[in-house]
């Protein structure tokens, strides 16, 4: 809950439009990017990237930026030891941002700032096999939700909150992850953490509740 600490990706909003936003700590303060507005009627896939340098943190919607917020200095991750994927639980929860009820699907990690040409050709990307080696500079998790909560790089299983399931509506591959409530996944955060960051994720919104993490 300290949030000059690590990072918190989330969303608001409503039924219809949904705010996707971004909070890094920067050890004596945080550095906030208020994201676009996504109209989340149509039930389709969204291509979601942020990415973070010493300077500025960006918000990717499809491949185009979207907003961009200058950093008050380089994230501090002080006392990080997991990362909460599709909720804000257990640390961010305090303004209702609990688990997501939302697919996910080709989720990646990189430990540098992507450029734009570079999160498109990552949007291209047509998904891989079960063996996997990092294939993109800077990547060090990828985890494509196809039947299992496995990262490829690391081949480690990430650890299950609750009873998160997959949909066999995938983006690519032959499943993707469905949020539930009170549910989430967590996976240690050892090597995913630097000076630079950024994250993709292929995402199709439920909007209820009308907000997550």
């Amino acid at each position: 809950e300290d949030r000059t600490k690590g990072l918190r990706f989330f969303r608001e909003g409503d039924a219809t439009n949904q705010r996707f936003k971004l909070n890094v700590g920067t050890g004596e303060g945080e550095t906030w990017n208020d994201g676009p507005v996504v109209d989340v009627t149509d039930n389709q896939w969204m291509h979601i990237a942020i990415s973070i340098s010493e300077t500025a943190c960006i918000i990717y919607i499809n491949g185009e930026a979207t907003l961009t917020a200058l950093m008050a200095d380089v994230i501090d991750w002080t006392g990080t030891t997991n990362i909460s994927i599709a909720s804000g639980a257990p640390n961010f929860v305090y303004w209702g941002h609990h688990s997501d009820l939302s697919l996910y699907d080709e989720l990646r990690i990189f430990n540098k700032a992507l450029s734009p040409e570079e999160i498109q050709t990552v949007m291209a990307d047509e998904g891989q096999p079960i063996t996997y080696e990092a294939k993109y500079d800077g990547e060090t998790f990828y985890m494509p939700f196809d039947g299992n909560y496995k990262e490829l790089i690391s081949e480690t299983e990430a650890g299950k909150v609750g009873t998160p399931g997959f949909a066999g509506v995938a983006k690519l591959g032959s499943d993707a992850y469905a949020g539930a409530t009170d549910a989430y996944i967590t996976f240690p955060s050892d090597g995913l953490t630097g000076e630079n960051f950024s994250a993709s994720l292929w995402y199709k919104a439920n909007p209820v509740p009308d907000r997550a993490g």
